[in-house]
């Protein structure tokens, strides 16, 4: 068998990647807060004597520039304006978000609109019914007096956190962000930054790129199918 063959598969499989890509950052397109990933891919070569090379797939990082900022009017309604993500409680640990379309859930606590808590510096907060006041360090306030602040972290490697439905999970450890480096806007939600045309049209490369190594693994094995023949007619 040509070993060609392999590389063509290599080519495949990281175009299948691309598409999987793709696709799922179509499916979040109105998910709030979403971040697209985007595939990265390696050279491996067998060794320094094997002129071949082959594709492999790395790990997925998330392109993390800002959505677009919506206005609702709602009070617990949040979007962060820069870097950073809220930290939210799990049964899994603490979370990542910038999905900030807060509730209040049953126990009187600031939470996500699965439950998760959201945390404050000093832990969950709890509202009462009544309007709140949210500033853009993000200290939340009930009839002019504060009752809790929003934590707001981030991280050297954010591009590598790992994506959980809405929230992100890391590794490495959070750093609380600076003053003045975010501000936290009331009443506003983020929209995912995945760009509907933009995904299109590289999906459409990735298709045409796709169909183009099927076409050549076909050529590969009719032409290996080919010299088998002509070998048994000879001999």
């Amino acid at each position: 068998m040509d070993r060609s063959i392999f590389v063509a598969l290599s080519g495949l499989s990281a175009g299948l990647e691309r598409l999987n890509a793709g696709s799922n950052n179509l499916a979040n397109i109105d998910t709030i807060g979403f971040k697209k990933s985007v595939p990265t891919f390696k050279i491996v070569a067998p060794s320094e004597q094997v002129s071949r090379a082959f594709a492999a797939p790395g790990p997925a990082v998330n392109d993390m520039s800002g959505g677009v900022m919506t206005q609702s009017g709602r009070a617990l309604d949040v979007g962060l304006e820069g870097k950073g993500f809220f930290v939210v409680r799990t049964p899994r640990g603490e979370r990542y978000t910038r999905q900030g379309d807060f509730k209040i859930n049953n126990n009187g606590v600031l939470a996500t609109q699965e439950g998760f808590p959201v945390l404050g510096d000093g832990g969950v907060i709890k509202l009462g019914d009544s309007e709140v006041e949210i500033d853009a360090s993000g200290a939340i306030s009930e009839h002019g007096v504060v009752v809790g602040s929003l934590k707001v972290v981030d991280f050297k490697k954010e591009a590598q956190l790992r994506y959980e439905g809405g929230l992100y999970s890391s590794n490495s450890s959070a750093s609380t962000i600076k003053k003045g480096e975010t501000s936290v806007l009331q009443g506003f939600i983020e929209g995912s930054n995945v760009s509907a045309l933009k995904e299109m049209v590289a999906m459409m490369e990735n298709l045409r790129a796709y169909q183009t190594q099927v076409k050549l693994i076909q050529a590969i094995d009719g032409m290996s199918r080919k010299a088998i023949e002509e070998v048994g007619r000879v001999a």
